[in-house]
């Protein structure tokens, strides 16, 4: 199994790349190169860093793809992302519980509140 997963969204981030352990997931950044250069994409990617830094004010960071490759010099942190894409990664985690239930950086309380997806907002469409 990989470290990460790389996922594709419809919302504020086209994808993300999402660490399966404490690893940060910057240190995977450029395994998916070669597919966003396949796939002809150009813009910015999130990357999630729940496993390694927990619900930190640096969990999330945002790093451009030029088309050929990530513009390394320019990680920026991304202090919000919209309760549509938390909700998204929230259900990650609870469908792939053992990522939560193996983690030694969350602690106990948020595991559980993570693997029952009790994080999850209901969002109202006015």
């Amino acid at each position: 199994m990989r470290n990460y997963n790389f996922l594709k969204t419809s919302m504020d981030f086209e994808y993300v790349l999402v660490g399966h352990s404490f690893v940060h997931p910057i240190s995977y950044i450029q395994e998916v190169e070669a597919f966003l250069r396949t796939n002809e994409f150009e813009g910015y990617i999130l990357l999630d860093g729940l496993l390694s830094n927990g619900f930190s004010d640096n969990r999330f960071a945002k790093v451009f793809f030029d088309g050929k490759r990530f513009d390394m010099m320019n990680i920026d942190l991304v202090n919000h992302v919209s309760d549509e894409l938390n909700n998204y990664l929230y259900g990650y985690y609870k469908d792939n519980k053992s990522l939560i239930e193996n983690s030694s950086i969350i602690p106990n309380a948020q595991k559980y509140l993570l693997v029952n997806g009790l994080l999850i907002k209901e969002i109202c469409l006015a």
